[in-house]
């Protein structure tokens, strides 16, 4: 599990077009490590290259149009990219507009999916960003979970994109902060 949350940091990190140098802050590696990685990284994936070199250019055209980032839904908002930004900062801004912004959109549409067929009433306790999290009867965990992969797949159908959208579930059988290693629990924080 460890090697899988540092893996997809290393490969976000990536794909927003962070260099050697926050890689080697971000993992705890040397910076000649995170070079050698993010050199395997875009030679294993040269689509993300292309993706970010892609995003790059649109976002400047759009932006000397009109100000404006957008998401892969068609979602615009007014980034007021300047001049000075050129680099890292109006690289980082675009990608993770473009990204991050596209991913709320399919959240709120698998949302409005869920809260459509009833799946949410009561259920459902938080959205964060990209994360629902439910309380679910045990009974009902099969059941939720796979109508929650639907209306993910379904949401990113509608959103026009060409690669599927996959969703991850997660169960846990006590609770979501338990189920984070050393995460504080209201009873744990009374006790001290």
């Amino acid at each position: 599990a460890e090697m899988r949350k540092k893996a997809k940091a290393g490969a976000f990190a990536a794909a927003y077009g962070a260099g050697p140098k926050t890689v080697s802050i971000q993992q705890g590696i040397s910076q000649a490590a995170a070079k050698k990685f993010l050199n395997e990284y875009y030679t294993a994936m040269p689509e993300v290259d292309t993706l970010i070199k892609n995003l790059q250019s649109a976002g400047r055209e759009r932006g000397r149009q009109d100000g404006r980032g957008w998401t892969q839904t068609g979602r615009g908002r007014i980034l007021w990219l300047s001049e000075a930004e050129e680099g890292y900062g109006q690289h980082y801004r675009l990608t993770n507009y473009c990204i991050q912004g596209t991913a709320a959109d399919i959240t709120h549409t698998a949302t409005a999916l869920l809260a459509a067929d009833g799946v949410t009433d009561g259920r459902l306790l938080l959205a964060v960003h990209d994360e629902l999290l439910f309380d679910v009867a045990p009974d009902e965990v099969d059941e939720i979970t796979e109508q929650v992969k639907t209306a993910f797949g379904t949401a990113g159908q509608l959103a026009g994109l060409s690669i599927p959208v996959v969703c991850d579930a997660e169960v846990y059988d006590t609770s979501w902060a338990q189920s984070v290693t050393g995460a504080p629990t209201v009873e744990s924080a009374i006790n001290k």
